[in-house]
């Protein structure tokens, strides 16, 4: 139950950080420049919320990053715009 609570907190989090970021936070997080998030690039996004919630543990991060990437990544090409950011996830 903690787990599911966890996945859907993340979840929460994210998606009010995409919609608080907007563009400009978006191009910040894109170091590349290509208009896409890439895993690497969208882990920064929740730094702090693993930071928050003391999340140290490289697998847990790793398991929560990867979900949360994954269930973002709404047309499944490995990268996320900033429209599938501010995008409710419909993935399961």
């Amino acid at each position: 139950m903690k787990k599911v609570i966890a996945a859907i907190t993340l979840l929460a989090v994210s998606t009010s950080f995409a919609f608080a970021m907007g563009q400009k936070y978006f191009d910040k997080l894109d170091t590349n420049g290509d208009q896409f998030l890439s895993m690497e690039e969208y882990a920064v996004n929740l730094e702090k919320y693993f930071a928050k919630k003391n999340i140290t543990d490289p697998a847990d991060k790793k398991k929560k990053l990867t979900n949360g990437f994954n269930k973002k990544d709404l047309n499944g090409d490995g990268k996320l715009s900033l429209e599938e950011l501010n995008t409710k996830s419909k993935k399961k």
